[in-house]
């Protein structure tokens, strides 16, 4: 089954802070955050990672998404159109990994245009 949870960044924040136990109905086998860490700074984007990696089960897979610094559109972007992103490239990204993962459960890939940048975080089975 499918199950979507809808909170705002202040409201994960802010009940990661209070100690909630977590039932199985509670971890997700994957969590896909795209078109927000564009807009965040690297220490809310860290805390983000530590929370959702928590939320994984067993074998669950995070995929965080940022526009990588290479755009070609990017003038365009943050000139005429006033949208102003934080870009990162792929070395940036992989800097927002969560502190439990080990860096070979962390893969930073991108898409075929080269203009998105994916870090997937596999939480092991295990530990």
């Amino acid at each position: 089954s499918i199950k979507l949870v809808k909170k705002s960044i202040s409201q994960l924040l802010k009940e990661a802070g209070r100690a909630i136990e977590r039932s199985a109905d509670d971890q997700y086998d994957l969590i896909y955050c795209a078109g927000l860490f564009d807009y965040l700074a690297d220490p809310i984007c860290r805390r983000l990672t530590n929370i959702l990696y928590d939320w994984l089960s067993p074998g669950g897979l995070l995929i965080t998404t940022n526009v990588d610094d290479s755009n070609p559109r990017r003038l365009t972007m943050d000139y005429l159109m006033e949208w102003h992103l934080i870009y990162r490239n792929g070395a940036n990204l992989a800097t927002l990994k969560p502190d439990r993962a080990s860096a070979e459960n962390c893969v930073v890939q991108s898409d075929s245009s080269g203009m998105n940048i994916y870090l997937e975080v596999r939480k092991p089975e295990r530990g």
